[in-house]
């Protein structure tokens, strides 16, 4: 039994891999309001399939300066021209910019 429950596992993996889950991409950003992003020569990729990780959005944060405790707001916002890269999901189907490329 314990031979067939292995068998199972191992086709279960490749078939997994088989698929190409995810895979990562550089895309140029073609604009940033509303975001679009240059992923080849025919796709441009928009807002409802692009998500952004903190490291290229603008986000608020607290900081210790002095003794004192303030409110921040970090500019990491992406511009127009920038690679960044990219994780694709769901079969190509979504993207999720996680930093610049250089």
């Amino acid at each position: 039994m314990s031979t067939l429950s292995n068998t199972i596992k191992k086709l279960a993996v490749n078939a997994n891999y088989a698929e190409n889950p995810t895979d990562i991409r550089i895309g140029t950003v073609e604009s940033v309001s509303p975001l679009k992003v240059r992923l080849n020569q025919k796709i441009i990729l928009t807002e409802p399939f692009l998500k952004l990780s903190r490291n290229v959005k603008d986000y608020d944060t607290k900081m210790i300066i002095e003794g004192k405790t303030l409110n921040v707001r970090v500019l990491n916002g992406l511009k127009k021209g920038e690679n960044v890269l990219m994780i694709s999901y769901q079969k190509g189907q979504k993207y999720l910019i996680i930093e610049r490329a250089d």
